[in-house]
This record gives C-alpha cells, sequence and structure tokens, in this order.
C-alpha cells in the first residue's frame, strides 16, 4: 500500500511526520486518531512498512422498541 492509498482508505490523517534517512531514503509515519482506521502507519519509500491500524466497527443504529399490541377484549355473552 502506498501513502496515497493509505489516505484514500483513512481520510486525512490528524499527524504527518516525514523525515529522510540514510542513502536518502525518505520516512513518513501517518496518525489517524479517529474515524474508521484509526492507527499508526509506518511508510518508507512511499510503502507501507508498518501498522497498527483496526478497523472499528460502525455503529448501527438502534431499532425503535416494538409496541405491545393491545388484544381485543373478549365480550362475555350475555
Amino acid at each position: 500500500m502506498t501513502e496515497c492509498q493509505a489516505v484514500q482508505r483513512a481520510g486525512v490523517p490528524g499527524n504527518v511526520a516525514s523525515r529522510r534517512r540514510k542513502k536518502r531514503e525518505r520516512t513518513v509515519v501517518l496518525t489517524y486518531l479517529s474515524g474508521t482506521w484509526p492507527g499508526i502507519y509506518h511508510f518508507s519509500d512511499g510503502r507501507l512498512k508498518e501498522s497498527s491500524a483496526r478497523r472499528c466497527p460502525r455503529s448501527r443504529p438502534k431499532k425503535p422498541a416494538k409496541k405491545n399490541a393491545k388484544k381485543p377484549v373478549k365480550k362475555n355473552p350475555p
């Protein structure tokens, strides 16, 4: 996965850290604190090397409570 693919999947990151290492190797760390895929993504030369991301379950809307239907009242014969 590339950096662009991660951003397309998870959205705008909360923090971005970028630097150059030896041999002109570029490293980027994208941090997501919220969203569907929160976690920390480590990239080296544009490729994902390590990820601590976990998929968060989407909250399901609560179902409305069922209303108890009133039972018909039986009339006693006269």
